[in-house]
């Protein structure tokens, strides 16, 4: 999915992009108001559950005893290829062209710049296809030239702000 969100001026000024989103996984089905601004963003984390990025852990009781007895290092082969399998599963779901990102704003930013003064925000969101696979801070000219050929349909909100 991609969100492109953007400002009319009430003076009938420029159109200014407030927001875009790209690569969003289909697995979101909402965005929080907290997900980006502030100069902090979680918008890489779309699509994850909450628990997500938090290393595995796997305790072997006999491994704490021996290096409690001053057997230092000491690592069971069986848990170490436990633990290598568990993390390369969490690494491989964390790669980050699998992730949403953001691109940059018509204030140069990569986060959402909400208005100001009055106008009207219009969010369009597009189902593709497949992936954009753009690097993090595609302008919107590159992010539109992307999804050539790959819209499956499109949803607009307009919202009046006073």
């Amino acid at each position: 999915y991609v969100l492109l969100a953007d400002l009319a001026a009430e003076d009938g000024g420029d159109k200014t992009t407030q927001w875009i989103i790209y690569d969003i996984p289909h697995s979101v089905d909402e965005l929080r108001e907290e997900i980006s601004g502030g100069g902090s963003s979680d918008v890489g984390r779309l699509g994850f559950k909450e628990d997500t990025g938090q290393q595995p852990v796997v305790v072997d009781p006999m491994e704490q005893m021996m290096n409690g007895m001053g057997y230092g290092g000491y690592e069971d082969p069986e848990m170490a290829h436990m633990r290598s399998m568990i993390s390369n599963v969490v690494d491989s779901s964390f790669d980050p062209d699998m992730r949403a990102k953001e691109g940059a704003n018509s204030f140069g930013t990569m986060e959402y710049k909400g208005p100001m003064n009055g106008g009207q925000v219009t969010f369009r969101l597009y189902a593709l296809k497949g992936r954009l696979s753009l690097p993090p801070g595609a302008r919107r000219e590159e992010v539109q030239a992307a999804m050539k050929g790959k819209v499956l349909g499109k949803a607009t909100l307009n919202a009046k702000v006073s």
